[in-house]
């Protein structure tokens, strides 16, 4: 048998086996397909909008119009904004299709966001630019907009934009919103965050420190104004300590990203946070990684590293967290399998470990996995590679028969 019959066989036992046609998965995997439709890694041009594509999805047949009506297919809406489209874009938003949208995020992605747009949902009034904008809807498209604004849940905010005090204000008046994420934006004045005290359902926060507004948050913090958060995800905390941790003592969720002194202040602010249930730690680390806590976390069940750090140090700085720990994730920092079972060892609850190392072969994941076969569940971004290797590799049988018809043709 020749290489290119060969190829062709193995295409199509592909195509036969491991890709059954989509019509016959279940209407519960096909809605969490569908949930993903639009994300950066399917489109990669902010041109086009999650619930376009939604709406073209339902025109394919009854079934698939049946399934895109549910309702969490609509909770999250990535709102592009550009000066270019505007009003057509958002004028969509106003059609009782899109009724059930909880979730709207703004962002300046392509450099060409008018600041002023976010008048069209949160405030009128101003200067002349916002009124000219906010008078191309008609008063139901207005009505429909203000149904959105009072429906929202979820916030988000980022790429250089712009809040201005009256836009900010009126979205902490919001009565339903408990998430509210603001990357890389900035506030005039920077003052005008203080309105965030009004979000009183606040749950989830995420900040970037490296705004002009960090001292005034810090201060927010301090005095007791966001006590009741769940949720914080913050970047860039540059040399803050992290003592304003114990200001937040009902947190479940907490994401840091680098850089992070592990510190007295670090340890005390940490240990402080008794619900914490999920941690995730990304960027550069350094300090003293014998003093990571004070004392344990007896609810924490996840944690997530995402670092590169000599493994002996990142070892001392992770056993602390260990005990407790259900599932564990990390990136970096390790070479040697090894490392990876004195972890293990270290976390006597652990079920699902999520591995990504280059330097890690298929082999030593194959081993983990037999080791651990029915405690615990070893999982990497090349499962499926591990999983099916003839896919992803030629046989040895194949190699040889093609250097034999080179050799021959030669």
């Amino acid at each position: 048998m020749d290489a290119n019959t060969t190829t062709t066989a193995r295409k199509r036992k592909l195509e036969t086996e491991y890709c059954p046609n989509i019509g016959v998965l279940p209407g519960e995997i096909l809605v969490q397909i569908f949930s993903r439709l639009g994300t950066e890694d399917v489109v990669d041009t902010s041109d086009y909008f999650y619930f376009d594509n939604l709406v073209r999805v339902s025109l394919v047949c009854k079934q698939w119009n049946n399934l895109t009506q549910e309702s969490s297919l609509w909770e999250k809406y990535c709102l592009h904004l550009d000066e270019s489209k505007f009003p057509e874009d958002v004028k969509k938003l106003v059609d009782q299709k899109y009724s059930k949208i909880e979730y709207l995020h703004f962002s300046n992605k392509k450099g060409k966001v008018s600041p002023h747009l976010s008048h069209v949902f949160f405030g009128s009034q101003g200067c002349s630019q916002c009124s000219a904008m906010v008078s191309q809807f008609s008063a139901s498209e207005r009505f429909n907009l203000d149904q959105i604004s009072q429906r929202l849940s979820r916030l988000a905010f980022d790429n250089n934009y712009i809040l201005e005090e009256e836009v900010f204000q009126a979205i902490c008046s919001l009565p339903k919103v408990k998430e509210l994420d603001i990357f890389s934006t900035s506030f005039e004045p920077k003052e005008c965050l203080r309105h965030i005290t009004n979000l009183t359902s606040l749950e989830g926060l995420g900040f970037d420190f490296k705004g002009n507004q960090d001292d005034v948050l810090l201060s927010i913090i301090w005095e007791g104004g966001l006590a009741n958060l769940k949720r914080f995800d913050f970047l860039n905390p540059r040399d803050q300590d992290l003592s304003f941790l114990s200001k937040m003592p009902k947190l479940e969720n907490l994401s840091v990203s680098s850089p992070i002194e592990v510190n007295q202040f670090f340890a005390e602010g940490l240990s402080s946070l008794t619900k914490l249930k999920r941690i995730t730690f990304g960027g550069e680390l350094y300090g003293d990684f014998v003093n990571t806590l004070s004392q344990p976390l007896p609810n924490l069940t996840s944690l997530l590293v995402r670092m590169d750090v000599d493994e002996y140090l990142l070892i001392h700085f992770m056993e602390p967290f260990l005990p407790s720990l259900e599932y564990l994730s990390f990136t970096g920092g390790y070479e040697d399998r090894k490392d990876i079972e004195k972890l293990i060892l270290l976390a006597p609850r652990l079920k699902e470990i999520y591995i990504c190392c280059d330097d890690l072969t298929n082999a030593d994941i194959l081993e983990l996995r037999r080791k651990y076969a029915g405690r615990i569940e070893v999982k990497t971004p090349c499962d499926h590679e591990i999983d099916h290797p003839e896919l992803y590799h030629d046989s040895d049988e194949e190699q040889g028969g093609e250097q034999n018809n080179e050799t021959k043709e030669e």
